[in-house]
C-alpha cells in the first residue's frame, strides 16, 4: 500500500521534532558544566540555610567566643585554598593519627 505524500512528509517531521528534543536532552544531560554548576548552587542555597539555622540556635553567652574565631578560622581556610596538596597531607595525617589512637584504646580495654 503506498501513502499519501502528504502523511509521509508529517511523519518525517514529527520524527524530526522528537529526535531534536531528544538530541538537546542528551546534550544537557552530557553538560557536566552546566550541571556541576547547578548542583554547587543547591549546596550553597542549602549550606546558606543550615548556617542561618545554626546561628539562630547560639546561644549569645558564646557568640563573643566565636567572633574571636572567625578570623582565625578564615585565615586557616584561605591558607588551604593556597595549598590544598599540604591541608590533604595535614588531614591525612590527622586521620591516620586517630585511627591509631583509636585502635590503641581498643586494644587496651
Amino acid at each position: 500500500m503506498a501513502e499519501d505524500p502528504g502523511a509521509i512528509r508529517e511523519a518525517i517531521e514529527e520524527t524530526r521534532e522528537e529526535m531534536a528534543d531528544t538530541i538537546q536532552a542528551l546534550g544537557q544531560k552530557a553538560d557536566v558544566k552546566a550541571r556541576a554548576g547547578e548542583k554547587v548552587a543547591d549546596l550553597k542555597a542549602t549550606a546558606g540555610e543550615a548556617a542561618h539555622k545554626l546561628d539562630q540556635k547560639i546561644p549569645e553567652q558564646a557568640r563573643p567566643a566565636l567572633d574571636a574565631l572567625a578570623p582565625k578560622a578564615q585565615a586557616g581556610a584561605a591558607k588551604m585554598r593556597q595549598n590544598p596538596k599540604a591541608a590533604a597531607a595535614a588531614g591525612g595525617a590527622l586521620g591516620l593519627l586517630l585511627l591509631i589512637r583509636r585502635r590503641r584504646r581498643r586494644r587496651a580495654s
